[in-house]
């Protein structure tokens, strides 16, 4: 702190008047210099006052602090076993008090989650000789101990919130030559694993079909084999025979050819097994006594796997473990995972209309209907569209009404 100039004290019991503000102040005594020699000076209210400083010999030359009354008073000097005289300056100096306690914790506020970095801010201290230094900040875990777990110059602190499940925090202010202010304490958080929303469905059960239905012999027959076909392959998702590619006519084959036909509605395919010859053939060439077997799709098996099917609802809160990122829950749904609540706004409420599953005719007018969401200042809602599964979505803007029911027209 600066040390202010007042001016001489008094020599021998010569009253020189100041005033005191003993609660403010500190006060000094110092020689003007070390010119003289002095054994004892002795700084009194007046000649009889009992209340006196004894200041050091004239080999100190440094501040002596004394500690005046308050009000006004005349120092008086006595100067004792020297042979000169000497000069005594009166000094004062602001006394330091401690900063302000900070002021109430402004943010965060609500549930904290693990993980994630806050902000933590106080309104701040305030120090009478302006010399605020620094905020300490402790953390209390569970109702543990408090440990510091920062300092700043500024009246906030960024601080990753830890796992637990409450959370404290205090804060001090610190000034310049150490005092310290009272602890500034916070409300007591609730911390819980980051949430999240998730979308909830209808569960599917997908069949994925196996070609393993056995070949039986039908009956002989006379064919030629242009019309017939190479190879074949099993729809697995439907159960369906699709036939491949046309031998054609004027072709050259063996006895041992592949060849197939199916029924136009897939549920059943022929295998034809040309009679013994040698060298080669041609398929415009017609043969006698051709073996037909058939296998039919309903003899296939099949495994069964759930899916995702129909949306229910949208905005379904819960933790990381709550729910599966993207598949069946106990519950007998299917979840997937979406944004943080804490960083996204309330989804809207699931479609309507069109009905899942509708066939629409080329430049049919379509109705978009869906559930507004609940989160608050909302400006527009953004719905994507594409065509086919694997095109790209577009963008299309819903303007907030005040209706429940947002609605666009799409005409493609």
């Amino acid at each position: 702190m600066v040390k202010e100039y007042m001016g001489p004290l008094g020599k021998y019991y010569e009253p020189l008047n100041y005033t005191i503000d003993a609660e403010r102040y500190n006060y000094f005594v110092k020689y003007d210099s070390l010119s003289y020699e002095i054994k004892t000076v002795v700084a009194k209210y007046s000649s009889s006052d009992s209340l006196s400083w004894q200041l050091p010999s004239s080999t100190t030359n440094g501040y002596y602090q004394i500690t005046p009354k308050t009000g006004t008073a005349g120092f008086y000097i006595y100067v004792g076993g020297g042979t000169t005289e000497p000069v005594i300056i009166l000094y004062r100096e602001l006394k330091n008090t401690p900063p302000t306690m900070p002021g109430s914790f402004t943010q965060p506020s609500g549930n904290l989650e693990t993980g994630d970095s806050k902000v933590f801010s106080v309104g701040p201290a305030s120090d009478a000789e302006s010399n605020l230094s620094k905020y300490i900040w402790e953390a209390s875990i569970n109702g543990g101990a408090y440990s510091k777990v920062g300092e700043t110059t500024a009246n906030s602190l960024l601080y990753t919130i830890p796992s637990a499940t409450s959370l404290k925090m205090r804060v001090k202010a610190v000034d310049s030559a150490g005092l310290e202010s009272a602890y500034r304490e916070s409300s007591l958080y609730n911390v819980q694993p980051p949430q999240y929303y998730y979308d909830k469905y209808t569960i599917d059960a997908k069949r994925t079909y196996q070609d393993n239905a056995p070949w039986t012999y039908s009956y002989d027959t006379e064919t030629s084999v242009e019309g017939l076909r190479k190879n074949y392959t099993l729809d697995t998702a439907t159960n369906k025979y699709l036939l491949g590619e046309l031998w054609g006519p004027g072709v050259s084959i063996t006895d041992k050819a592949l060849i197939y036909n199916a029924a136009f509605d897939g549920s059943f395919l022929a295998r034809y097994e040309l009679p013994a010859f040698s060298g080669t053939g041609n398929t415009s060439h017609r043969y006698q006594l051709v073996k037909v077997y058939i296998k039919y799709a309903d003899k296939n098996t099949y495994t069964t796997q759930d899916v995702r099917g129909s949306l229910v609802l949208t905005g379904v809160i819960g933790s990381a473990t709550a729910y599966p990122a993207d598949g069946r829950h106990t519950d007998g749904f299917w979840y997937v995972r979406k944004s943080r609540v804490n960083q996204s706004i309330a989804p809207p409420t699931p479609f309507t209309s069109p009905t899942q599953g509708k066939k629409f005719k080329p430049n049919e007018e379509a109705t978009i209907t869906f559930g507004a969401s609940n989160a608050a200042n909302l400006s527009l809602y953004e719905v994507d569209y594409r065509y086919n599964t694997t095109g790209y979505h577009i963008t299309i803007h819903f303007l907030v009404v005040s209706q429940l029911l947002q609605t666009r027209h799409l005409k493609r």
